[in-house]
């Protein structure tokens, strides 16, 4: 029944028979019984409720249609991506070093430089 022999369930009507004693058993072997047998009812009742409304014709009808969230064929996505171009160095002239792109800070720097003395005065 449970992977129990016959050893294992004579133990254990033993402890039951130790513990409960011989006025109680008849009870609660009858007690046990009743429930065993109430639960097959109530299984065999609900697998038989199961089957009949599955097996009726209409019952296709009545359930209610279920809308899929996700449409019926997927949407392909354009998923290319562009490959890395970078930009092209400057245009230089041969022997000399590619000039300078001017930009804010060195605009600023240049307005607000002071131009050297022209004699520093001696060190000394």
């Amino acid at each position: 029944m449970f992977g129990l022999g016959i050893g294992e369930i004579l133990v254990i009507l033993v402890v039951i028979l130790l513990v409960l004693g011989p006025d109680k058993m008849p009870g609660i072997a009858r007690m046990l019984g009743r429930g065993m047998a109430e639960f097959r009812r109530a299984s065999r009742d609900l697998r038989e409720t199961f089957e009949t409304e599955l097996s009726r014709p209409d019952a296709q009808e009545k359930a209610p249609k279920r809308k899929s969230p996700y449409p019926a064929e997927p949407k392909l996505i354009d998923a290319t991506i562009e490959p890395y171009k970078p930009e092209p160095p400057p245009k230089t002239v041969a022997g000399q070093p590619p000039q300078a792109v001017p930009t804010q800070a060195d605009a600023l720097h240049d307005s607000e430089s002071v131009e050297p003395e022209k004699n520093p005065p001696p060190a000394g």
